[in-house]
């Protein structure tokens, strides 16, 4: 009797929050930038406030990245060990499913990236 694969399943569950979670980290790292140029455009704030700000900035873009490449990472693996004992565990379709959605949810970001950082340039 075949077993699910565990790590398709992690896979796919991952995708999906990332999925919902995606958007509001876009959001907030928005959010982020225009205070970003609040802060930095009065010239009684320090600079190390302008920093932190910055700072915030990044880790948000690092954070809106981190789920769906490790749902990405995870599939790919799951996918990789359902290929290699085929009659052990199941869920390839699964696996697959997790890849297309982290995948699309990655380049959906990469374009809010680019939003974000033209965005940045007008500011």
């Amino acid at each position: 009797m075949r077993s699910l694969s565990v790590k398709a399943t992690v896979a796919l569950v991952f995708s999906v929050i990332s999925v919902l979670v995606a958007p509001a980290l876009i959001f907030a790292e928005y959010v982020a930038l225009i205070g970003v140029a609040v802060v930095s455009s009065e010239s009684s704030n320090p600079a190390s406030l302008t920093a932190v700000m910055a700072a915030v900035l990044i880790g948000l873009a690092l954070l809106s990245f981190a789920l769906p490449v490790t749902s990405f990472l995870i599939a790919s693996r799951a996918r990789r060990d359902i290929k290699r004992s085929p009659e052990s565990q199941s869920g390839g379709p699964m696996a697959m499913a997790a890849s297309v959605i982290s995948a699309s949810v990655i380049a959906l970001l990469v374009l809010g990236q680019v939003f974000i950082a033209l965005s940045a340039t007008v500011a």
